[in-house]
């Protein structure tokens, strides 16, 4: 046992490779990079003597050819000074030369074209010109020495890379064969000193992993190098490592299985942990479920029958008193949407629904719902949409007007007097993507820094007397800020105490260059809005309502009943499926409720679905006191065309019934049915 995972261990090396290469390479490339330096030096030594030379060429022949340039120019002779500047530029050395007068105006003297029209030549096939610039004075006898004029004569570059490129091969060859001999002599020495010994070695090696009981002293006896070198001092090393691998091979194999063990434990245990784990959130999730429709049902006959309520004679206490508990409902139903939403959140099943959608639009809807909160308050509310804010984009209106509302009902309640303002701007991100900025300011009661750090934490508000005072759950924030996650941005606060806060949140979205209609949406005068001429022809639809619970059939009947319509009714999905059956004309809609005894709404509408066979498709409208999102796909799937999600309000009959007519009735066809789905309320 000890000897293999010796073994193992020196198997994983690779297949063997020459330490005596590696050097050899090594110190060639040394050898090589020691001599690219050398001659780079040679090189840059010989450019600067050429350098210097060249200068020196330029300064003697300036001092040369000076008397007859000083000559010619004071006598005004443009002959005698063309045939001298000729006469440098005959020089290999000079590439150009130019001439000025003491007012620094180029050398003409009346001539039809100038002696030199570019007083700095340059040369194309060089990087730079070498230049000497000098004065050009004369030696007038009766007034002395006079300046007339100055000149610059300019040499290449060329001219030393000529010279230089020449000098570089016999540089080169030299040490190339420098290198090469240098080598040679290394090689001679690597092998005899280092490769021959260590060759020796491997092989002492190879026989201890071959052999699991070989006796590493027998290796240590082999006479193949002086006992004193660094070589026989590694393979003593060698094999005393050796025998301290043989005497723990044992130990460690024993704490490997002991391991093995205690692992296989953990993750059993952790298996056991997770299983739990799975089963609490299922079972939670079975909960939520459960307690929604537990919820929803009961809540939905109180909103409905307090909306049909209201809608009869009441005296100015008694509509008080219906008001108090409709907007009661509302708060507890809100409540129960928090829970829910940071429920999903939590398990991961709160998913962003992209669609298109104005957004400008949406914004605008969103400060007409607090019109009225407004009014009351004496609070002004303002929205302020910045140009650069695209109009039509892809995301999830939903979860956006569901972050704005909360914002804006926070600003509302703790808004005394004052404004508050509706901020947007939007820039454009990678991606093809556009980053939306809301700013929701207000002028209200503000925090401290503290209250700003764990404002948006769940159950959480600035104060418990805040709590006390204002109301809520302490949920919405932590919502908002999760949604925002979701959708690529997120949200904070800037607050100052008794001046007010600013929310700011951003999504990621990206543009649309297609719209759906926009006259699809029913205002919230629902009832209003009903009396018109256009909605006056729902008491002309044929209308079935599948529903087991009493207080439920009174609430969905009474709001069609305001709205001139006279519904059947069935108990149960058996029965639903009958009378759509023995019907002589099809019915128009069909409102089936999910959750019913001995057939549910999901089976009898695949049987009606069977029944129709393509020749007739009735719009089948599920009503469900779940509000989770699986839950309106299973509807879909089953086969219906709109969902409604209790308690039903009045607002939300009105726009399925309006949509209805508009996009479906008129056409009896199927190629809307996509687009009212989309339409579906989800409270």
């Amino acid at each position: 046992m000890p000897g293999k995972l010796t073994t193992n261990f020196l198997q994983k090396k690779p297949q063997r490779s020459s330490l005596s290469e590696h050097l050899l390479k090594s110190v060639t490339s040394i050898y090589l990079i020691i001599a690219i330096a050398v001659t780079s030096v040679e090189l840059y030594l010989e450019f600067l003597y050429e350098e210097d030379r060249i200068n020196s060429q330029l300064i003697k022949l300036t001092n040369t050819y000076m008397p007859l340039m000083s000559s010619a120019m004071w006598k005004y002779d443009d002959e005698q000074l063309k045939d001298t500047m000729e006469s440098l530029l005959s020089y290999d050395e000079v590439i150009g030369i130019s001439v000025s007068n003491s007012l620094g105006e180029p050398q003409k003297y009346g001539t039809t074209s100038p002696i030199n029209s570019d007083p700095a030549p340059s040369d194309k096939n060089s990087s730079k010109l070498i230049s000497y610039a000098f004065d050009i004075n004369f030696d007038n006898p009766s007034t002395g020495t006079e300046f007339i004029g100055s000149g610059t004569i300019y040499s290449s570059y060329n001219t030393i890379f000529e010279g230089v490129y020449h000098s570089f091969f016999i540089i080169l060859i030299s040490a190339l064969v420098k290198t090469a001999f240098l080598c040679g002599i290394t090689h001679f020495f690597i092998m005899r000193m280092i490769a021959k010994p260590l060759h020796n070695l491997s092989d002492n090696m190879r026989q201890f992993e071959q052999c699991e009981d070989i006796d590493l002293t027998l290796a240590a006896n082999e006479k193949h190098l002086d006992d004193n070198d660094e070589i026989a001092e590694l393979k003593n090393s060698f094999l005393e490592m050796g025998e301290k691998i043989k005497s723990k091979n044992t130990v460690l194999l024993n704490n490997q299985k002991t391991l093995e063990k205690i692992i296989d434990l953990r993750t059993r245990d952790l298996q056991l942990i997770n299983d739990k784990l799975k089963s609490e959130s299922q079972e939670k999730s079975a909960l939520l479920a459960n307690m929604s429709h537990d919820i929803r049902t009961p809540m939905n006959g109180v909103m409905g029958i307090t909306q049909l309520l209201k809608e009869t004679t009441l005296n100015d206490q008694q509509k008080d008193y219906v008001d108090m508990i409709y907007s009661s409902s509302e708060s507890l139903l809100g409540i129960l949407n928090d829970i829910l939403d940071l429920s999903k959140i939590e398990a991961g099943k709160l998913h962003i629904i992209n669609e298109p959608f104005d957004l400008h639009k949406l914004i605008h809807d969103v400060a007409a719902l607090f019109n009225m909160t407004a009014s009351n308050s004496g609070v002004k509310l303002a929205t302020d949409i910045n140009p650069d804010t695209p109009q039509w984009i892809i995301s999830d209106a939903t979860r956006i007007r569901q972050i704005l509302v909360n914002l804006i009902g926070n600003a509302f309640k703790f808004t005394e007097s004052g404004l508050i303002r509706i901020k947007t701007g939007g820039t454009i991100a990678d991606d093809n993507k556009y980053s939306i900025e809301f700013k929701v300011i207000d002028s209200g009661i503000g925090m401290n820094d503290e209250q700003q750090q764990r404002v948006f934490d769940s159950f959480t508000q600035a104060e418990s007397d805040t709590t006390k005072k204002y109301g809520g759950t302490g949920l919405g924030l932590s919502i908002c800020k999760q949604l925002t996650q979701l959708m690529g941005g997120d949200i904070h606060v800037s607050s100052q105490l008794g001046k007010g806060s600013t929310f700011t949140f951003t999504i990621l979205c990206a543009p649309s260059k297609s719209s759906l209609p926009v006259d699809q949406i029913v205002p919230k005068e629902a009832i209003s809005t009903a009396q018109s001429d256009e909605l006056a022809g729902f008491s002309q639809l044929s209308i079935l309502v599948a529903e087991d619970n009493p207080v439920n059939q009174a609430v969905i009947t009474g709001m069609l009943k305001r709205l001139g319509i006279s519904a059947n009714i069935a108990n149960d999905g058996n029965k639903a499926v009958e009378m759509f059956v023995k019907r002589k004309t099809a019915y128009d809609l069909v409102f089936m409720d999910c959750e019913m005894p001995q057939c549910d709404g999901y089976d009898a509408t695949r049987r009606i679905r069977d029944y129709e066979k393509g020749y007739h498709h009735a719009y089948i409208v599920a009503l469900s006191a779940h509000a989770m999102e699986e839950q309106k796909q299973k509807a879909f799937e089953a086969g219906m065309d709109a969902y409604l999600s209790k308690p039903i309000k009045m607002e939300e009959l009105v726009a399925t019934l309006t949509n209805y007519t508009k996009n479906y009735h008129r056409t009896h066809g199927y190629q809307d049915v996509a687009y009212l789905r989309s339409l579906s309320f989800n409270v």
